[in-house]
């Protein structure tokens, strides 16, 4: 079951509020105060409205209007006089150099790298300014890229896979195909790599060896069957890397 971050005081939406203060201090620095409000059961408004015989901790539903309502008054008071006051969008603030209220703050929300489309597509709403539709997200230079991924590639915006390829590179020296095709699935489950594709057509002939020595063994045309030495790796590698994320390669 997931608990969705509308649920008040769930963890996600904690996670979103702590998100939202960092977001502030970031932009504006860190706060000069740091005000709380608590809820008293002995409030009038709140004693007032309780039967006969009734404690205030019998009717949550008082005390959480109550003081929501308490809450409310009090933003009103700290905005009355302030930037914060209502206004017309696009109108300027009194007193301030041209400051709309449609020029606001905003933040994109945090994305595991193992959810992978989500994770370009943020990448690219931090790059591309003024999008407007998902497949504009995608164009680069006039065309229209398969993937969000394909288009962070194309925009530069993902590293190279250098220290993969020396990682996977050095492995070979030494280690059975069994452990380079574990190495590899590691790397892809729980690393950013740019160009999986690219990575796996440089090292595939070392991570296919034990497959490939198998067709020797019965004499045969090895050029003829490569195809099907790489996929039957392929096979053996997705079983790896489901075991470790519940993913099929193509996810990757």
């Amino acid at each position: 079951m997931v608990v969705l971050p509308s649920f008040t005081g769930g963890s996600r939406y904690m996670h979103e509020r702590t998100q939202d203060a960092m977001t502030y201090v970031r932009h504006f620095g860190r706060p000069d105060l740091f005000i709380t409000l608590t809820c008293s059961p002995k409030w009038p408004e709140i004693v007032d409205l309780l039967n006969q015989g009734q404690k205030s901790h019998d009717r949550h539903d008082i005390i959480a209007r109550v003081f929501r309502e308490k809450v409310k008054h009090m933003m009103k008071l700290l905005k009355k006089g302030c930037i914060l006051e209502i206004r017309k969008k696009g109108k300027a603030i009194s007193g301030y150099l041209e400051i709309k209220k449609d020029q606001v703050l905003g933040r994109v929300y945090a994305v595991h790298p193992g959810n992978a489309e989500c994770y370009y597509l943020r990448l690219l709403l931090h790059k591309i300014r003024g999008p407007t539709s998902f497949t504009a997200l995608k164009i680069v230079a006039g065309v229209v890229q398969p993937s969000f991924q394909a288009a962070c590639r194309a925009l530069g915006l993902l590293e190279d896979d250098t220290h993969w390829n020396s990682t996977l590179e050095e492995a070979s020296i030494s280690e059975s195909p069994n452990k380079i095709r574990e190495l590899f699935a590691i790397i892809l489950v729980f690393c950013q790599v740019g160009d999986p594709i690219k990575l796996w057509e440089k090292h595939r002939d070392s991570l296919a060896e034990d497959v490939k020595k198998q067709f020797e063994a019965e004499q045969v045309n090895i050029d003829l069957y490569l195809d099907i030495i790489y996929n039957q790796c392929l096979v053996l590698l997705e079983d790896i890397v489901i075991s470790m994320s519940g993913k099929a390669l193509l996810q990757f």
